[in-house]
């Protein structure tokens, strides 16, 4: 109802201002009555946007009894509504003529007339307009956008410096200027803008901080923001954009000086400290020496000391920990992540390749059961619970979930591949020969160096003794394609054990304890079995012995240690 009023009131400032010195006789105020009504019934309708009629009732006024600057307007508002610019247009310029000082009437000009890409004739209306109102925010900056288009930029500046006069300062204001200005690589003259802001708005340091840091002028940034820091020690975005500027320069030092800065100040909150830390992490990248190790962890437990609940810590902290090949602890600190959120697959992801590297298949077991809880369509974590099924020897089990991932895995023909390797392997333990040559075959015949499948195929063709000649083949083939692999090379000594090559068996169940100084339970045993043939007894029972060591539930090794033989 407000704006009926308000139009209402326009319309009848420009009835009176056409109406001065006219004489009052009767016809003239029934013609003004009968406009008055026509002006009303067109508002009523426009109000209630049924625009077709309002316009209809504004060209019947107009036609009936005259053009009058306020139905002209409401008409060009009315035509606007409905998508006829160049009648609505029409419409307002001679509203404009008809009542030169209505500054509605030249604002709703001047933004048709912009629309239009009229910019010169904008230009004007909106000059006329500032003048009946001098604080006319918009249409100054109608203005400079207008002299932007043109390429004018030396006018939109002193349109901006004209504003600044009349308005007094503002922050909108300063930054269209410094945009102009950086646009004409004029820093200093930016900078020099900005500095006035600076001294009412501390904040202000922000942005001109942040036009340094763009035109790589990091060192008087950092001294900027620093001074900044120094005045307001809980500046949390100063801080923020000293820590980028320092990413920026992969400046180690300056990333940890300011994470330090952070952590001394506990009203900080916990997304600066993580962000810090994060660029703390990128600084180091591959180059990462004992003392970034101690650093970064230190630096994690502080955090993790004031905020014990944040996931994202302890991903960092494992992150590290996986680089200083602190693995076990890496994991622990992956499955903390995993306690506060579980929602971050990568974390599952690592806690089940470092439960690989580390041969805990148990444990692993359980971590793929519970992030398959969260991810029940991943095949990655079902073929990753039935390996470790495959490792604790739950072969049955270890079928199904094989069968479930490979049932999900639509694209990864590296994922097929490997579960159809396993699978092989399973069925090769229950006793299903074909069927498990069958599988290895199409694995090969896909990819003929596909390392699970060379390995594992080669392995069991010497373990039942078939076909030693395909087994030494592909063995061969395996260590020449991946020779740094302690397991592959205890799989060629296989193979030539199983051919009574004894001497070539030890040379590369040799290499396979060179590539892996630990050693694994089967590399000991396959060596005491090498060593045994080869006369070498008192070395074979030593070796047999490390193996038991390893697997102390071995009751096959209990009995060659015992009977200081093999029993074939």
């Amino acid at each position: 109802m407000r704006i009926l009023i308000f139009l209402t009131f326009i319309y009848y400032t420009a009835l009176g201002q056409s109406a001065v010195d006219e004489p009052q006789d009767q016809k003239l105020e029934a013609k003004e009555l009968k406009t008055e009504q026509s002006f009303t019934e067109g508002m009523k309708l426009y109000l209630i946007e049924d625009y077709d009629k309002a316009y209809a009732e504004f060209r019947k006024g107009i036609q009936a009894y005259g053009e009058n600057a306020s139905v002209l307007f409401m008409l060009s508002k009315t035509e606007m509504a409905l998508n006829r610019i160049p009648a609505a247009l029409i419409s307002a310029k001679k509203a404009a003529d008809l009542d030169k000082e209505n500054f509605y009437y030249l604002q709703h000009l001047g933004n048709l007339q912009f629309k239009q890409n009229q910019y010169k004739e904008a230009a004007s209306t909106i000059k006329k307009a500032l003048k009946i109102k001098p604080n006319f925010a918009e249409g100054y900056l109608n203005l400079v956008d207008i002299y932007l288009i043109e390429g004018k930029e030396t006018d939109a500046i002193t349109t901006l410096t004209e504003m600044e006069e009349t308005m007094g300062a503002s922050e909108q204001i300063t930054q269209a200027k410094q945009t102009i200005l950086l646009k004409q690589n004029k820093v200093d003259a930016a900078l020099k803008e900005g500095k006035k802001m600076v001294k009412n708005d501390p904040q202000y340091i922000l942005q001109q901080s942040t036009i340094l840091i763009s035109n790589s002028r990091y060192i008087e940034a950092v001294q900027m923001l620093k001074n900044a820091i120094d005045e307001n020690p809980n500046f949390m975005e100063a801080y923020g954009l000293l820590t980028e500027t320092y990413a920026k320069q992969n400046n180690k030092q300056g990333t940890k000086d300011v994470l330090k800065s952070i952590l001394a100040q506990n009203a900080l909150p916990y997304s600066l400290k993580a962000n810090a830390l994060g660029s703390y992490f990128s600084s180091l990248k591959n180059n990462t020496q004992a003392e970034d190790i101690t650093d970064a962890l230190s630096f994690c437990d502080q955090i993790i000391a004031k905020h014990p609940d944040e996931a994202r810590t302890y991903v960092y902290k494992a992150d590290i920990l996986v680089k200083s090949n602190q693995l076990l602890a890496a994991r622990d600190a992956y499955l903390s992540a995993i306690k506060y959120d579980k929602g971050i697959f990568e974390a599952w992801l690592a806690v089940v390749e470092l439960d690989v590297k580390l041969a805990k298949y148990d444990d692993m077991s359980k971590h793929t059961e519970k992030a398959l809880e969260y991810y029940p369509n991943q095949s990655y974590f079902w073929y990753h619970l039935g390996f470790a099924q495959m490792q604790t020897k739950a072969y049955d089990d270890a079928l199904i979930s094989l069968e479930e991932a490979q049932a999900l895995n639509t694209n990864n023909k590296e994922l097929k591949q490997h579960i159809n390797a396993s699978m092989a392997e399973i069925y090769h333990q229950n006793g299903k020969i074909e069927k498990s040559s069958e599988l290895f075959e199409q694995v090969l015949a896909e990819n003929p160096n596909n390392e699970q499948a060379l390995n594992n195929y080669s392995y069991l063709l010497a373990t039942g003794k078939k076909n030693l000649e395909k087994a030494l083949l592909l063995s061969e083939k395996l260590v020449k394609l991946y020779p740094n692999q302690a397991e592959n090379y205890d799989t060629f000594a296989w193979v030539l054990y199983q051919k009574a090559e004894y001497g070539k068996a030890k040379e590369a169940i040799d290499l396979a304890l060179s590539k892996d100084k630990n050693g694994n339970e089967s590399i000991f045993e396959h060596k005491g079995d090498i060593l045994y043939k080869l006369g070498q007894t008192e070395n074979a029972v030593y070796a047999w012995e490390k193996a038991l060591e390893l697997n102390k539930s071995n009751r096959k090794l209990e009995k060659k240690i015992k009977d200081r033989t093999i029993i074939e």
